[in-house]
């Protein structure tokens, strides 16, 4: 387990691990009491110009996915005691899609016989967020 120090945000109080989705995953999950909050990610082009490749939330379907996830954030930091502006926001949201850019490059990198890759961030109420592939995050329960 990871755990996010020296930055004056709610990463601070943020704990983050790297699961790999083996078929047996979902079996796992159920066991589990948490709440999870599934957030389709994908790994592409992210920039208009240029040549960057990176982590987008992916809104399927007319889903809003990012202001979802803006809201999560929101509550967690409020719950905190810090004030959620924009720009904390927008940092917020940059700094967790960075960490699940190296987590998958670490699981691209050792996949290991893996079926997919999630990313669970856990959050200070209880909650974790599971990032990952729609195709991925579907086969949890």
């Amino acid at each position: 387990m990871i755990v996010i120090t020296g930055t004056a945000n709610l990463l601070d109080l943020c704990t983050w691990r790297l699961l790999y989705v083996h078929q047996t995953l979902g079996n796992q999950m159920q066991n589990k009491t948490r709440h999870f909050i599934k957030l389709p990610i994908v790994i592409g082009n992210n920039r208009i110009r240029g040549k960057a490749i990176g982590a987008m939330v992916y809104d399927e379907a007319g889903q809003d996915n990012l202001g979802k996830l803006r809201s999560i954030l929101r509550d967690e930091a409020r719950s905190a005691g810090v004030d959620p502006t924009a720009e904390w926001l927008t940092l917020a949201v940059k700094g967790l899609l960075s960490m699940y850019e190296e987590a998958h490059e670490a699981w691209v990198n050792a996949k290991n016989g893996c079926t997919g890759h999630v990313f669970e961030a856990g959050l200070p109420s209880g909650k974790a967020i599971l990032m990952g592939d729609s195709r991925t995050l579907a086969l949890l329960p």
